[in-house]
């Protein structure tokens, strides 16, 4: 996960790097970034599952890249491909407490060794925001 911190010079790091993060090169306030998860055994199948609560003026945007297996592409310069649900996932107020289990899947991939996703949260207020527990990344060939 990256992890954010201000330093004594005010700059947001990588805690895990000490690289600096420019926090105004992104789309939204809210999003969770995995770390880069390099695989055992080469997959072509990816599945994003989760529970959420998502009430009706927010949004939630899955995106991921992989590196294709022997790729000699450096990592940040490989683009985010943004998931679509694999069904429609119902509105809840946060009030209500309700989590449905939502779930986004790739098939038929190219072959890769590594994956990293960000899941983007939207939301027209901010006190009706996407909530989200119980992630599970699952890679297959």
């Amino acid at each position: 996960m990256l992890v954010k911190i201000k330093d004594k010079d005010g700059l947001a790091r990588d805690i895990s790097s000490g690289a600096v993060i420019n926090t105004n090169a992104t789309s939204s306030h809210s999003k969770y970034v995995t770390k880069k998860v390099n695989l055992a055994n080469a997959s072509t199948f990816l599945r994003v599952k989760f529970a959420i609560n998502l009430p009706v003026e927010a949004g939630i945007e899955v995106w991921y890249k992989t590196s294709p297996v022997g790729g000699a592409t450096e990592w940040d310069s490989i683009p985010y491909t943004q998931m679509t649900p694999d069904a429609t996932i119902p509105y809840y107020s946060n009030s209500t407490g309700r989590f449905i289990d939502a779930s986004f899947s790739k098939n038929n991939m190219e072959t890769y060794d590594a994956v990293k996703l960000k899941i983007v949260m939207k939301s027209t207020n901010s006190s009706e925001v996407p909530r989200i527990k119980d992630l599970r990344v699952i890679s297959c060939a």
